[in-house]
């Protein structure tokens, strides 16, 4: 920055993950109604980040990555974004934009033009794209997009200061070392990101909002839309205000549809009508007036109802009762999924102390838990059957062999 040149106020929206046009897989059996509204809501949630950039208007919108869900970007996707983005650019709002693993480059999509006020990072190398007002360059933007759905190469050497304006704005859709969750695509670290000394960070990639870093904001604002049971809570994204005092992010939830969870413990239950009676009640407590919740249901605990739920029918009955007359709601709650994670009254510990062959068997268990890996790994080898499998991550891992643990048990403990 030239000695003596102002530093401007600005002022701008931060998004990333839109994954428009997602396909929302298992929902195909909900009504017809509720259906539609769960396929438009990444699409609404876009809009309403376009309305939030309008009435709060601010200087640009920055779109870090998977913009679009699939690398063939539909054409029906692709128009309905571009029309959102000339009500940006008939209120003189400027869009910076980058591709990533969802919406490489690689891609086979027909292309359509844009308008003037869209900046496509349209390189796999990082560049700089300036934001000019009144004639004067305010920031340098830095970002590149994906040339391929794996970018396994750490891209922070490629960040470099550039320019005489006075803030420096680095888009990175990547993942934050060490994080296992996600696939480490375009891997850095915060000190990484910090010894680059720019003002802000506006990250992609992740689904989940989380700041790494305060001062200067290093920021992950999660997807616009849950898509499924694991993506919870609000969604949306953050507006940015930055001048050479301070910076303060301010998070908006534009989500029309939000994902909740939620848990009964059936351990003074006793019947099936005091079940229902309970989950009502709890459902009750996370309706909204303006947002419609799909709810994943997990009941657990120790207690006389463990048998009637392993009964298939039952819990699908129960959610279907739970689920009356929410389809014609605005504000729908409905239980889309649910999981039973109940067993018999029995003192784990005690009985793998004992020396019979129960205790044995839990013994065997806990030193034996990596021989899932061996178990499993010809499934996910197969060539035909591994196109069907998701990768199990460890939260699934630990599912899997607590339930076996539990069924295996029952069946001992009855002989």
């Amino acid at each position: 920055m030239k000695v003596g040149m102002k530093m401007s106020k600005i002022r701008f929206i931060h998004t990333a993950d839109l994954h428009l046009d997602s396909p929302f897989k298992g929902m195909e059996n909900l009504p017809n109604k509720i259906l539609k509204k769960i396929k438009e809501s990444t699409f609404n949630s876009f809009a309403k980040i376009v309305d939030v950039a309008i009435d709060e208007t601010v200087d640009f919108v920055l779109i870090v990555g998977d913009i679009f869900d699939g690398e063939d970007r539909s054409l029906m996707a692709q128009t309905r974004f571009r029309k959102e983005i000339e009500r940006l650019y008939n209120n003189k709002i400027q869009v910076f934009i980058s591709h990533g693993n969802h919406d490489h480059l690689g891609g086979n999509w027909i292309e359509i033009s844009w308008p003037e006020n869209v900046h496509i990072f349209s390189s796999e190398n990082v560049t700089s794209k300036p934001f000019v007002k009144e004639g004067k360059p305010i920031a340098n933007i830095y970002g590149f997009s994906y040339s391929e759905r794996a970018v396994r190469e750490n891209k922070t050497e490629q960040y470099v200061k550039s320019g005489d304006a006075p803030y420096h704005i680095g888009m990175l859709h990547g993942n934050i070392d060490g994080n296992s969750d996600h696939d480490n695509y375009a891997p850095f670290t915060v000190r990484e990101l910090l010894s680059k000394e720019f003002s802000y960070w506006a990250l992609g990639h992740i689904h989940i909002k989380q700041s790494l870093h305060n001062n200067p904001p290093i920021i992950y604002p999660g997807n616009i839309q849950g898509r499924h049971r694991k993506e919870l809570g609000e969604k949306g994204c953050y507006i940015v205000e930055i001048d050479e005092l301070n910076t303060k992010t301010t998070f908006v939830n534009t989500a029309p549809l939000i994902w909740e969870a939620i848990e009964i413990a059936i351990n003074d239950i006793t019947s099936y009508d005091d079940l229902c009676h309970y989950c009502e009640e709890k459902i009750k407590t996370i309706r909204s007036d303006s947002k419609a919740k799909l709810i994943h249901l997990q009941i657990i605990g120790i207690g006389e109802l463990h048998h009637l739920l392993q009964d298939k029918q039952v819990v699908e009955e129960l959610i279907s009762y739970l689920n009356e007359g929410e389809e014609g709601k605005d504000n729908f709650c409905l239980v889309t999924s649910s999981k039973i994670v109940t067993r018999e009254n029995w003192d784990r510990e005690a009985l793998k102390e004992k020396q019979h062959f129960t205790g044995e068997v839990l013994k065997m268990i806990e030193s034996n838990e990596d021989l899932i890996e061996e178990a499993i790994s010809p499934l996910f080898t197969h060539r035909k059957a591994k196109k069907y499998l998701e990768d199990l991550d460890e939260e699934r891992k630990k599912e899997l062999i607590e339930k076996a643990e539990v069924e295996l048990l029952m069946d001992l403990l009855r002989r």
